[in-house]
């Protein structure tokens, strides 16, 4: 279906030939099955006029009629969605807030002014947060219609020309574009409102800081403020009286969870007696706005001296810590209140129709109990509000009070206030439960705790092993090794007591030992078998005493070196080249060791060499016996064989002999022992004439034929 062009003259007020008449308004009337790409910029200045729109919807409507009657439903709907999306489009501009109107800034303010303009800034506040929101909502749903708006164009592309199909999804796409643009449109009506908002709150928030430090008052108000906290402290103790003889057990009591009247009776009582605790805190929060109110109201009357001064600190701290538990109950008490009124709304014997009398009465029960649960909440929102007025006054009356201490005494005040804001702040916040151990809580001041109690242990350790150590170096005699092992076993006492002390702290019972250990053995079984067993191994090495600190040890992979400590997992060995290698204690327990130095730190040397045949042999056994005697290496004592030299073999080159010494390892590690021996043993033999044998050869030409002539010859 083409399109078809219709002209309408839109007339203004006056005769029909007037001079002041609008152009002629021309209006295309869509075929929603024959839309073009630019449909909507065609037809978007009609959408802004009344009676333009009336006749495009008017149009759409006519051409309904010729779909069958099981497909008009939906293009009415449709209709009905573009005709209400047309009228947002045309409302739009009338809800659009201009900045608002403020008085200008007065030279001086009384005190039930200012608290008339935090009222106002608060209002502001309030607004300015929902229009945020409503921006930000507005925003979610404008692309969730862009995405859809896609898929329609897609959709209407694919469809067959022409056809019921394609008119209906054209016609979705009509409704659906023009719902974007209402949308479009409210979006940026809310953020022009948004902007006078901020304007409107800046100015607001000048006003506030100007009026509360520009105050004024006079004897009539101050009389008014004090009559008002005298009613507002008979009615707290009032109240406070009655709190006393009612059930306030609200906090605690068990959440509804059943039908059962006596249960609901029960909490019933309960909920209504919390509306004492309310009214208790609402009392007194008013008589503490009031008296602040009263105070100051003499501040800016009178002269104090320095006596009332430091009453009026003293009741300033007060009221701040009655604000801050106040605060901190009225959260509470609201987050309460609405878990109850969810859980009785889940609770589905309520939602059905009373069948019986029993069932009546528990329906009823539940209704008042529903109705007295919302007036706490709507009496718990008032308590808020009233707390942000009393606060603002409060800090009002601190800013004024606070110069009038002297420069000392409010650095002193502002101090305390810090550190007890601070300390009450993180009281709160430490004691916040994180997690359980069965059924004592972990807070994180109890992990804090147990990790003082580590560091305090290790500390311990620490200073008790230093002081052993000290100790044993004045003791003579007392072996290195011996005192290692001490220090270690201590050690691990220590820390083992102090783990389980630490363990204990944050709720693990141990009263249980039987089950600990199996516990425990299970876990390191799993988890932690590679560690333990290395843990274990090393107390084994410690108290077998088949490995000291000082030994000299070789394992089987041929790895040599001194062992300078036995660690919680691993053995520290030092190689003659200086190198530390860290051995795994399982494997010093589980695999071959050879200790040079186990019982006593001798061992016997065999550095063989050899002298050419035909020389004097005797000779040559007392020069070397001689020499190895000299060196201080070589170990001379009772019980242990002098140095001696034996002839082991006749070989090819030479006679081949062994020279055989005793050393002592403490003195001699750090050497290289087999040179030292064998320069002392070519030294002596060249000092004396002895030949040293070397590979020899002889290379014989043996001429078995005639000789032959040179050719050339």
């Amino acid at each position: 279906m083409p399109f078809l062009l219709i002209f309408l003259a839109l007339l203004l007020n006056g005769p029909l030939f007037s001079q002041e008449t609008n152009p002629p308004l021309q209006i295309e009337i869509l075929d929603p099955a024959n839309l073009s790409r630019k449909w909507w910029e065609d037809t978007e200045q009609v959408m802004n006029d009344k009676t333009a729109s009336q006749e495009f919807t008017a149009s759409l409507k006519r051409q309904v009629t010729s779909l069958p009657q099981e497909n008009q439903q939906e293009a009415k709907k449709l209709i009905e969605d573009i005709e209400q999306n047309l009228q947002v489009l045309l409302d739009v501009p009338s809800k659009a807030k201009s900045t608002e109107p403020i008085n200008p800034i007065a030279s001086t303010y009384s005190l039930d002014r200012l608290v008339e303009v935090h009222h106002h800034l608060l209002k502001n506040q309030i607004e300015l947060q929902i229009t945020e929101e409503d921006q930000e909502q507005k925003t979610l749903l404008i692309n969730k219609i862009q995405e859809n708006l896609d898929k329609l164009i897609l959709s209407y592309d694919k469809a067959y020309p022409h056809s019921e199909k394609k008119f209906l999804t054209g016609l979705e796409w009509i409704a659906t574009r023009i719902k974007l643009e209402a949308n479009k449109k409210t979006f940026a009506l809310l953020t022009q409102n948004l902007e006078n908002l901020k304007t409107t709150l800046t100015q607001r928030l000048t006003e506030e800081d100007y009026a509360k430090y520009h105050l004024v008052s006079n004897q009539a108000e101050l009389a008014k403020f004090d009559k008002r906290a005298s009613e507002a402290k008979k009615i707290w103790e009032s109240k406070k009286q009655q709190l006393s003889t009612k059930d306030t057990d609200f906090m605690t009591m068990t959440l509804l969870n059943s039908c059962d009247e006596n249960e609901m009776k029960k909490q019933l009582t309960i909920l209504q007696g919390f509306e004492q605790t309310i009214e208790e805190a609402m009392a007194h929060l008013r008589y503490i706005q009031a008296s602040i109110l009263a105070n100051l109201s003499r501040l800016m009357l009178q002269n104090l001296d320095e006596a009332t001064i430091t009453t009026f600190n003293a009741e300033l701290k007060e009221w701040g810590r009655a604000l801050e538990s106040l605060e901190k109950s009225a959260g509470e008490w609201r987050k309460r209140l609405e878990t109850i009124i969810q859980r009785n709304e889940q609770i589905h014997c309520f939602s059905d129709t009373p069948s019986t009398a029993t069932s009546a009465t528990a329906a009823s029960l539940n209704e008042e109990f529903i109705k007295s649960s919302k007036k706490n909440l709507q009496s718990v929102a008032s308590l808020e509000n009233e707390l942000i007025d009393t606060t603002f006054l409060y800090a009002t009356f601190q800013s004024h009070l606070i110069p009038l201490l002297g420069h000392h005494r409010q650095w002193l005040a502002q101090f305390s206030s810090f550190i007890t804001t601070s300390y009450e702040s993180l009281n709160e916040w430490i004691d916040h439960t994180l997690f359980y151990v069965g059924n004592y809580p972990v807070t994180l001041f109890a992990l804090m705790r147990f990790a003082f109690i580590l560091f305090l242990t290790f500390l311990i350790a620490r200073l008790v092993v230093n002081m052993l150590s000290r100790l044993g170096e004045k003791k003579r005699g007392l072996q290195h090794s011996v005192l290692y092992k001490i220090n270690r076993l201590v050690n691990y006492l220590i820390l083992f007591i102090g783990t389980l002390v630490a363990l204990s702290s944050i709720g693990f019972d141990f009263s249980n030992l039987l089950l600990v250990a199996g516990a425990l053995g299970v876990g390191l079984g799993f988890g932690l078998q590679s560690i333990f067993n290395n843990f274990i191994s090393g107390i084994i090495i410690l108290f077998e005493n088949n490995l000291k600190v000082g030994d000299l040890i070789e394992l089987e992979n041929g790895l040599r070196g001194d062992v300078r400590a036995i660690n919680f997992r691993s053995t520290v060995l030092r190689t003659p080249d200086g190198i530390e290698a860290l051995i795994p204690n399982a494997e010093l327990v589980t695999s071959k060791v050879m200790n040079w130095t186990l019982n006593d730190p001798f061992r016997r040397l065999h550095i063989p060499f050899s002298i050419a045949y035909g020389e004097d042999k005797a000779k040559v056994v007392r020069l070397i016996t001689e020499a190895a005697k000299k060196e201080s290496m070589t170990l001379i004592r009772p019980g242990i064989s002098e140095p001696s030299v034996s002839l082991i073999k006749l070989g090819e080159n030479g006679l081949e002999f062994e020279l055989i010494v005793w050393i002592d390892d403490r003195t001699s590690r750090s050497k290289n022992i087999l040179s030292t021996y064998l320069w002392i043993i070519e030294t002596t033999l060249s000092e004396n004439g002895i030949s040293m044998p070397f590979p020899q050869r002889e290379i014989r030409i043996i001429n078995v034929g005639p000789e032959k002539k040179n050719p050339l010859e």
